[in-house]
């Protein structure tokens, strides 16, 4: 048997009313820890993402957006990892 090991990077990011891009090279992991988000790979529509919600994207950009409309709130806390094959 045979083990291949991959290399992550993972961190916690605040995300505020702006819309934020981040680059997925070969997959990404993301997760909100605190509020829910809007989150949109290359080719495909908007979904939404409750707290703790898993998405899994593969080679692209993804946008992440919070939903609460409120301007005053704090940054949300979110889970980003990315994973190299």
């Amino acid at each position: 048997m045979a083990s291949k090991s991959l290399r992550a990077e993972a961190h916690i990011m605040r995300l505020d009313q702006s819309q934020t891009a981040l680059a997925a090279p070969d997959s990404a992991l993301i997760f909100s820890v605190e509020a829910p988000l809007l989150v949109q790979g290359d080719a495909g529509e908007p979904v939404r993402l409750d707290p703790w919600d898993l998405a899994v994207f593969s080679q692209g950009t993804v946008r992440l957006r919070r939903i609460e409309a409120d301007p005053l709130s704090a940054p949300s806390a979110v889970f980003f990892a990315t994973i190299n094959h």
